[in-house]
């Protein structure tokens, strides 16, 4: 079993599934303990019964003069639900994700709940459903905070459809900044076209802008 380290937050999750007797311990997403066997379930049916969310003195795990010291966020109870392996890794992983639809378009659909906001933009037929139409004019854009640095040290995955209407002169997709404005001590266009259209992806790397990669010429109108 992984051992959880001091000073690091870290995503445990427990799941029962009734239906075949099995247990399961997820850290940070992945599956870290798999017990299987009969186990009679929890079914608390007092109305005085109840649950303590933290870490209290315990005379089975610990020390029994010892109290745990630790910060806990977003505890989550599912009740008659035994959470597939894909749902707990978006649970643990997942930063953020925006659908662009008509109910919401701009509120974030992960558990991290990272409302954006926008600048000249609309509601438009997209790949999937609706989409987010950004105009020609300089201001027009999507912006989101409260995301974690984007360091060479994390690995980390960013999906999108996108759909050009010109390639001509080049563009940001997404622009990364540690200030709201745009700028600060981290700034650059993370994700992005050339001139002739050409999709790169660039990185920090010791202060230094560094082209990680350089995909295909993206065609407009697709």
């Amino acid at each position: 079993s992984t051992l959880i380290p001091y000073w690091n937050s870290t995503h445990a999750a427990v799941v029962y599934d009734i239906t075949i007797y099995q247990q399961l311990i997820y850290i940070n997403g992945i599956i870290d303990t798999v017990f299987e066997g009969i186990v009679t379930p929890y079914e608390g049916s007092s109305s005085l019964a109840s649950t303590t969310i933290g870490f209290g003195k315990s005379a089975a795990f610990a020390v029994t003069s010892f109290y745990g010291q630790s910060i806990i966020d977003q505890f989550l109870i599912t009740p008659q639900t035994a959470k597939s392996s894909c749902q707990i890794c978006n649970d643990a992983l997942l930063v953020a994700y925006f659908p662009f639809d008509t109910n919401g378009t701009l509120n974030d659909r992960s558990a991290g709940v990272s409302p954006g906001s926008s600048s000249a933009t609309s509601i438009t037929s997209g790949y999937i459903q609706e989409a987010l139409l950004f105009s020609s004019i300089t201001n027009s854009f999507f912006q989101s905070a409260c995301f974690p640095y984007f360091r060479r040290s994390l690995t980390f995955t960013l999906l999108l459809w996108v759909n050009p209407t010109t390639v001509s002169g080049g563009g940001t997709i997404v622009h990364a900044s540690s200030d709201q404005n745009g700028n600060g001590t981290l700034c650059f266009d993370m994700f992005g076209m050339t001139l002739n259209g050409t999709i790169i992806l660039q990185t920090v790397q010791n202060s230094t802008l560094t082209t990680a990669f350089a995909g295909p010429i993206q065609a407009t109108n697709t």
